[in-house]
């Protein structure tokens, strides 16, 4: 049996351990799925002919139809060794297609077996749906450093790709100076203000901004030297190009950042 595919990385595993490619994906080997619809929040006023906009929200996860076949059979203790590979896992796992549509991505996803694929009695593969966490795939991991000097105020810019609505919320690193006690950092495009107050000279505090965890290396709890209020509280990024202004005698900034990707468009 002989076919086109693509090999691809599952959980920390190379199908090419098992002599496995996925051939067909939403049917077609050159499908590329875009992600799940977004919902349109709106709501109707008496006497009023429009509608007034509220915002979106993205419907469902990202979900298609894969197969993974192999060109000679495979036996059955094999078989099942491939079934609890791909279906025992408890949580999700990254799934890297190796292909140049989709070597700089990922989808976060579980696979949900469907049906075998049998050919004169003998197993050749799986049929199966991948069913994300959210409604992108993913780039991997990036971390972009900014050097500060010792003036109080230093700008930079950080161009956001990502195709979350709501913003990307990454997570970040800085260490105060020797002279350093606030840091904040304005976002121009937005005028959305991450303070933090009141820190030790020489600390290094890491935030994730999307999970909204602080750590310090002095092993303090830092929740309550974040400032909170109107356009004030976690760091985010608008979508496009961010100007901002960074305040308070720090050494560097460290970014560490994932796009959301709409891989067919948008």
């Amino acid at each position: 049996m002989s076919f086109l595919g693509n090999y691809f990385n599952f959980g920390g595993i190379n199908s090419k351990d098992f002599g496995l490619k996925i051939v067909s994906i939403n049917g077609n080997l050159t499908d590329i799925p875009s992600g799940s619809n977004y919902e349109y929040q709106s709501v109707s006023a008496i006497r009023n002919p429009k509608k007034l906009f509220l915002g979106l929200k993205e419907s469902n996860v990202l979900e298609f139809s894969i197969e993974i076949v192999s060109e000679i059979p495979v036996d059955l203790p094999t078989f099942l060794r491939i079934k609890h590979w791909l279906f025992g896992n408890f949580g999700y796992q990254k799934l890297q297609i190796e292909s140049e549509w989709y070597e700089d991505f990922y989808f976060n996803c579980i696979l949900k077996p469907t049906e075998d694929i049998k050919f004169g009695g003998e197993y050749f593969g799986t049929r199966c749906t991948v069913e994300c966490d959210s409604s992108y795939a993913y780039t991997f991991p990036t971390t972009k450093t900014y050097t500060f000097d010792s003036s109080i105020m230093n700008p930079f810019e950080f161009d956001n790709l990502s195709a979350e609505i709501y913003g990307l919320r990454p997570i970040i690193e800085f260490k105060l100076s020797n002279s350093g006690k606030d840091f904040k950092i304005l976002n121009l495009k937005t005028n959305r203000i991450f303070e933090m107050t009141n820190l030790s000279p020489n600390e290094i505090i890491t935030v994730d901004n999307q999970n909204e965890i602080i750590t310090s290396n002095t092993g303090l709890n830092r929740f309550k030297n974040l400032s909170r209020g109107k356009n004030q509280g976690y760091l985010s990024f608008a979508h496009g190009v961010n100007k901002f202004e960074c305040y308070g005698y720090a050494e560097y900034l460290k970014i560490t950042y994932q796009f959301a990707v709409r891989l067919g468009g948008g």
